[in-house]
């Protein structure tokens, strides 16, 4: 639900908005932001969209590509 609400609210005005109502101005900003929910985080990272920003984020990036290469389009979390 949240991813929903989040590409929602991406784009006004050339600028990207969360949730929290930050602004960003580039896409790039938007999906290295610390303010996103973990599962958005590790899709942005399995699609190369988002630069990892520690150790952790690191490693998963790293096995988390293996669900769309398996033909996957996204990445679940229950």
């Amino acid at each position: 639900m949240y991813f929903v609400q989040a590409i929602a609210n991406i784009m006004s005005e050339n600028k990207y908005i969360d949730d929290l109502g930050v602004e960003y101005d580039t896409q790039a900003d938007y999906c290295n932001s610390p303010n996103l929910d973990f599962d958005i985080i590790y899709n942005y990272l399995a699609r190369g969209k988002r630069t990892p920003q520690n150790i952790e984020e690191k490693t998963w990036q790293k096995g988390g590509k293996q669900p769309l290469r398996n033909g996957g389009d996204d990445i679940s979390f229950d």
